[in-house]
């Protein structure tokens, strides 16, 4: 005799089933609706709040989970063997049977993975963290957009040919010739700290114990600048040349010689080409600038007033001013070193001189050990590390653009001596051109360079153009050498509208404005 089975419960239950879902699926395209149509800020009050009861309503209902108004639903078990969901009858709730209508076999789904015990509920903070990361996401659209931008970027910020032709000009054949500094400092520190023998190929130092120095005062802070070595009762330092004691021992001293250091010259421009180097004993306030034709790149490092004890004379503000540098170029660039207070008086002199600032250079002061300078001998507040040279541009000039850096690192040497790189740099920015430097001393002589000071030995001028103005000018001051070589052909500068000593107007105010010094071959002026 067959069981009579009541189908309506069974109908209800299926019936509210698909109601709930769906109401879900519903809330869920209404949620993914507001997160598109999101225009303004003013919406996401209203979009939380909705998405909030969305998300809760979503929690709320699991498709697998049972249903609290069913009695039947409500007896069922988890069946240890295979995770899933079974009524009293043994019947799965997942698949199969009169619950698993319409949907896969049992066999073919994962089991649902239902929520652990030990697991902690999800805050409205926690919540509120997703539904911010979900509207920040980017769209595919705006991934699209950013992917074709970089492109667009790299294709401009890309050398051309053209400019990867000329940095090629300017790399050192070879590669680079510099040499690393040991940490170590010493050769017998090297070899304890690497637990060898043989101290490594870098640079090292030995130091200098003298009768009066003493060891436990430390290293001096000026190191190779200091003014009192003899007598510092600091530790002080120099170059370690000699062959390693333990190769010499070993009888390898000689099967790898130390290559001595050598200045680096241009090689794609020869110092026959650049010229001799040229220079003028004077006093840079009053003398003609006039005569000594147009140039592509000055540089100057003025004595600034900066208040404080310097061991040279320095210059008034109104002085630099009034000096008579637009008549030294017309189209070129000036390299103008500042310091403390002159910073700003530098500026202002770049604009009076027809100068656009458009640069600024930053040498960064490392000591003998090749370490950051602490004790500078500049600065009121703050021991000054480096030092800034103003980059200006007048006219429009032939330039290598983007071949060398703004930060230039290199060792304090002299008082005021610049570092030697900025000579290569500005040969790389302006090949070819004939370069003045103002207010130089003996050390800043270079080939290509004519130099103006009043701290330089003499006068001496290979340029006959040059010569012959300046001899019309000031006859009685002796030009070296007497009987001058072939120029360079960067050393021919532009000729003067009318040649002739007629045509040279003296320099204006009382007295006269040059004058021998007591030694031979130097212009003073008064």
């Amino acid at each position: 005799m067959e069981t009579e089975v009541n189908e309506e419960p069974m109908t209800i239950i299926k019936e509210m089933r698909q109601q709930h879902e769906s109401r879900a699926d519903s809330l869920h395209s209404v949620q993914l609706d507001l997160i598109a149509s999101l225009q303004t800020t003013n919406l996401v009050p209203g979009l939380v709040s909705s998405l909030d009861l969305s998300l809760k309503a979503i929690s709320a209902f699991h498709p697998h989970k049972p249903l609290p108004e069913t009695k039947q639903l409500n007896e069922g078990i988890l069946n240890s063997n295979d995770g899933q969901m079974v009524g009293k009858s043994g019947e799965s709730l997942i698949g199969g049977g009169g619950f698993g209508v319409g949907r896969q076999p049992a066999m073919q789904r994962q089991p649902p993975m239902l929520p652990s015990l030990s697991m902690k509920p999800r805050t409205e903070e926690e919540d509120m963290k997703d539904l911010e990361a979900l509207i920040n996401k980017k769209s595919f659209k705006e991934m699209q957009k950013s992917k074709i931008g970089e492109e667009l970027l790299d294709l401009i910020h890309r050398p051309t040919a053209k400019e990867t032709a000329v940095a090629a000009k300017f790399k050192s054949k070879g590669g680079s010739q510099v040499k690393e500094y040991c940490s170590a400092l010493t050769k017998e520190d090297c070899r304890r700290q690497t637990v060898s023998f043989i101290a490594c190929e870098k640079v090292h130092f030995w130091r200098i114990i003298a009768a009066h120095t003493d060891v436990n005062l430390g290293d001096c802070s000026f190191l190779d600048t200091c003014r009192h070595m003899k007598t510092c009762k600091y530790v002080h330092y120099e170059l370690d040349s000699s062959s390693d004691v333990s190769l010499m021992m070993m009888g390898q001293a000689t099967l790898h010689p130390q290559k001595p250091l050598k200045p680096q010259s241009a090689h794609y421009c020869s110092e026959v080409e650049l010229g001799e180097p040229q220079w003028i004993n004077c006093d840079i306030r009053s003398f003609r600038m006039d005569i000594l034709g147009q140039f592509g790149v000055i540089m100057a490092d003025p004595p600034w007033d900066i208040h404080m004890e310097l061991p040279y004379g320095t210059m008034a503000d109104d002085e630099m001013r009034t000096l008579n540098v637009p008549a030294l170029q017309s189209d070129g660039m000036i390299f103008l070193w500042v310091t403390g207070r002159a910073m700003e008086l530098g500026r202002e002199c770049l604009e009076l001189w027809g100068y656009k600032r458009v640069e600024e250079i930053i040498w960064v002061k490392t000591n003998q050990l090749q370490r950051i300078i602490r004790t500078g001998r500049t600065g009121h507040w703050l021991n000054h590390s480096k030092e800034h040279c103003l980059v200006g541009v007048k006219g429009n000039p032939e330039v290598n653009r983007n071949i060398d850096t703004d930060v230039i690192v290199a060792e304090v040497r002299e008082t005021s001596r610049k570092p030697d790189e900025m000579y290569a740099m500005l040969e790389r920015i302006c090949p070819r051109t004939r370069k003045l430097e103002l207010f130089a001393r003996d050390h800043n002589a270079q080939a290509g360079w004519l130099s103006l000071g009043n701290q330089l030995q003499g006068v001496r001028l290979v340029d006959e153009g040059l010569r012959a103005r300046f001899k019309a000018a000031y006859p009685d001051v002796d030009v070296q050498p007497s009987s001058p070589p072939r120029a360079a052909p960067m050393e021919v500068d532009r000729p003067p509208p009318l040649s002739g000593s007629a045509n040279l107007t003296e320099p204006t105010g009382p007295g006269t404005a040059y004058t021998l010094e007591p030694k031979p071959m130097s212009v003073n002026t008064s």
